[in-house]
């Protein structure tokens, strides 16, 4: 699906009411305004006027979007009401095969002016008193709604320990699932500022600028606490918490040989923290996912729990001992590590105007008691066969820095029955070596009972070079294998 997202209009009090639809709900509106090469639409629906996105799934209804018309009557159907309120056209009977979807984004929707002023204050808890009290002034916090009634409103605190706090009941609009926090005091009872919503763009601009300056690889910050484990543990200073949550993330290393196998591989690719977020919103689905080994979650857990290990430090003693300076560099690369995995997360959303998926995930490895990693790419394209008929294929991209060797780029595609391999360093020296060890590789691709295509180690191209079939071959991976 191609997503084509636009702001929505600022929601008053006289406007909810409008978005309260029902799944299967007929509609009557109206084109007041139409943008094709943005792909937003403006519909006049029960005398209101919103802006929706329109959604092309098929050729058939990028035709069907292209032929409407300011002030064209439509038939809606309400296809979806969350995550995203959807409209699709319908007939008498179903909605329309091969139409537009027009979508409403609930996260682009504005908060009525007298929710945004809104301050508000958890009723009086002692549950969560150190975490609260560790909140940082002006820190936005996003927050989901638990529960909305007239009694009460309780919302989940989506820090790395989630907080479920509540508050005196608010009128917010139904619709409205999440929300932004603003700390406006701090301390164990704090109070928090109702802020509008903000665009995914704003919001991935905001996360590159913080995090882009902090990001880390990973094998610095676990070589750092391979090093410094034997300390922590030996301290009586450093509480049992800290210290079984950094053997946790230790424990997690695979070894390189287990990595040399695929079930290994696929394992640790699940349990990287790039699928975290998906996993817990389908955190009720059956049989629910294991998330104990889930390396994102694993370092929010350990930079917390750091975070208040430094904090009792330095309530206990001003003085910065060498332990509390270990501690804080050893925060630094945590930090750092968990960032780089953030980052890996927003360059893995599909851009808005493709319909073109990848993955971009660091799995840290143990060799010879010291970290390394490598990164794998994985793109998911769609591309037209002889037959001119759309289908999905793949590719995957690895880049490793082996013992006494520079950085390699090496990108595996599947077509034509062949698996072709395409080998790039900037190093002259590495691209020889791998040069020399094709045939090597190519007995071993054999052993494994596959067919092996295209085997070339070439210098100074970079790891997104991409390797194009002779003829009229069907690129990367396909789904069949």
């Amino acid at each position: 699906m191609i997503q084509h997202t636009l702001s929505s209009p600022s929601i008053n009090q006289s406007t909810q009411a409008t978005l309260d639809f029902k799944l299967g709900q007929r509609l009557q509106a109206t084109v007041t305004n139409i943008d094709l090469e943005k792909n937003t639409l403006t519909l006049a629906l029960n005398n209101k006027k919103i802006s929706v996105s329109i959604h092309n799934e098929t050729a058939a209804s990028q035709q069907k979007a292209a032929s409407l018309r300011s002030g064209q009557s439509l038939n809606l159907i309400v296809n979806k009401t969350a995550p995203q309120l959807e409209f699709k056209l319908s007939d008498s009977k179903q909605p329309l095969k091969n139409s537009p979807s027009f979508i409403l984004n609930p996260s682009k929707i504005t908060l009525p002016p007298v929710l945004s002023a809104n301050i508000i204050k958890p009723i009086a808890q002692t549950e969560h008193k150190t975490l609260l009290a560790q909140l940082p002034l002006h820190q936005r916090i996003s927050a989901s709604v638990v529960q909305n009634n007239t009694s009460t409103l309780q919302l989940k605190l989506l820090t790395p320990q989630a907080i479920h706090l509540s508050f005196k009941p608010l009128s917010l609009p139904k619709h409205i699932t999440q929300i932004s926090l603003q700390v406006i005091k701090t301390g164990e009872q704090p109070q928090f500022k109702i802020l509008p919503a903000l665009s995914p763009e704003t919001l991935q601009q905001q996360a590159l600028k913080m995090l882009l300056p902090q990001q880390m690889h990973s094998p610095m910050f676990f070589n750092q606490l391979i090093q410094q484990l034997p300390m922590l543990a030996e301290s009586e200073q450093v509480s049992d918490t800290l210290k079984r949550l950094a053997q946790k993330l230790l424990d997690s290393l695979p070894s390189k040989q287990q990595m040399g196998k695929a079930t290994q591989l696929k394992q640790s690719f699940e349990q990287s923290g790039l699928f975290l977020e998906k996993k817990l919103s389908q955190s009720t689905s059956q049989p629910p996912f294991n998330l104990d080994h889930d390396l994102k979650l694993k370092l929010k857990y350990f930079v917390q729990a750091l975070k208040q290990e430094l904090h009792r430090k330095q309530e206990k003693t001003p003085e910065k001992t060498a332990e509390y300076q270990a501690l804080k560099d050893l925060q630094s690369k945590s930090e750092g590590a968990l960032a780089k995995l953030i980052l890996n997360q927003l360059k893995s959303l599909p851009p808005e105007e493709s319909n073109k998926q990848i993955w971009i995930v660091d799995l840290p490895f143990l060799d010879k008691k010291q970290t390394q990693s490598v990164q794998i790419q994985i793109k998911e394209e769609t591309h037209k066969n002889a037959q001119q008929e759309e289908q999905k294929v793949w590719s995957a991209t690895l880049s490793i820095t082996p013992p006494n060797l520079k950085t390699l780029h090496c990108k595996i595609s599947f077509f034509d029955g062949k698996v072709h391999t395409r080998f790039s360093s900037d190093s002259a020296d590495t691209t020889q070596i791998i040069q020399q060890n094709l045939g090597y590789l190519a007995e071993h691709l054999t052993e494994a009972g596959l067919t092996t295509g295209h085997l070339i180690a070439n210098q100074a191209i970079t790891a997104t070079a991409s390797l194009q079939p002779t003829e009229k071959q069907t690129p990367l991976f396909s789904s069949k294998v």
